[in-house]
C-alpha cells in the first residue's frame, strides 16, 4: 500500500509541475504580447505579402519585421 501511496503522490507532483509550466507560459507570453504592441518600428511599413512586412528605415535600409 506504500507504493500506491507514492505513486499518487508522484503523479499529483507531476501534474502540478505540467500546470505551473503551463500558468508560467501563458503569462510569459502574455506579458510579451503586451510589450511588443508598444514597440513601434522607425520608418514605414512596406507590406510584401499578407502575413509579411518590411519595414523601411530612413537611410534605406530594409529590416524584416514579423
Amino acid at each position: 500500500m506504500k507504493i500506491a501511496k507514492w505513486l499518487k503522490r508522484i503523479g499529483m507532483l507531476l501534474l502540478l509541475i505540467v500546470i505551473l509550466v503551463l500558468m508560467t507560459g501563458f503569462i510569459f507570453e502574455e506579458i510579451s504580447r503586451s510589450k511588443a504592441e508598444k514597440i513601434h518600428p522607425d520608418g514605414q511599413l512596406a507590406e510584401v505579402q499578407p502575413q509579411n512586412a518590411l519595414s523601411t528605415e530612413r537611410n534605406g535600409r530594409a529590416d524584416r519585421s514579423f
